[in-house]
């Protein structure tokens, strides 16, 4: 398992989660990706890349549902072991 760093930017604040990514080998090869701080935000693709893609944009569409329906957005407290995509 490999853990990421994603920055993103809504209401001019930039937001940082972890993001777990393996390759599911009993999958065929299939990459999923989640961010534990986000609940069900989740994703599947057969690339690592396209994984990162995907989770990206899940959890960016997460954060804007979390602003529009007025609700927290959690804040990452750990960092460690994560690099900036």
């Amino acid at each position: 398992m490999t853990n990421h760093k994603v920055n993103w930017r809504a209401k001019m604040k930039t937001y940082i989660f972890r993001i777990e990514l393996e390759e599911e080998e009993e999958e065929d090869g299939v990459w999923t990706a989640a961010v534990p701080a986000l609940p069900g935000c989740n994703a599947w693709a057969n690339t690592k890349e396209e994984a990162l893609t995907a989770i990206q944009e899940n959890t960016k569409a997460y954060i804007e549902t979390l602003i529009e329906d007025g609700l927290p957005i959690p804040e990452e407290k750990d960092h460690h072991n994560c690099i900036s995509i």
